[in-house]
């Protein structure tokens, strides 16, 4: 049995479903939607980070994990959290995308 260690306090409207279902992502899965989650963050900030410097896209894959977790910390927004809802996101790697492109309009309307 995995052990699981608890979160840091989330945003109350934070799904806890949302964690459980990311535990059950195998972990080959979750590999895989990590690498293709950063080649697709890699892809869209490649040009974009030419022109904005904070702009990185591993940093933009871990901080869309955090907030997937519901524990979005990074340098992009204080404490945060996106829900899954696998009706619109039924992949893990749709799901991060999704955060990666809404952090990456964020940065630019600044």
């Amino acid at each position: 049995m995995r052990k699981r260690c608890p979160l840091i306090p989330t945003n109350k409207k934070y799904d806890s479903a949302t964690r459980e279902k990311l535990l059950q992502v195998a972990p080959e899965d979750l590999k895989e939607a990590l690498l293709r989650s950063l080649d697709y963050a890699h892809k869209k900030t490649l040009f974009i980070s030419l022109l904005d410097c904070r702009i990185d896209s591993e940093e933009l894959v871990q901080e869309a994990v955090a907030r997937a977790y519901g524990v979005g910390t990074g340098k992009f927004d204080k404490l945060t959290y996106r829900n899954w809802d696998q009706s619109k996101y039924p992949l893990l790697e749709d799901f991060l995308k999704s955060i990666i492109k809404s952090l990456i309009d964020h940065i630019l309307k600044e």
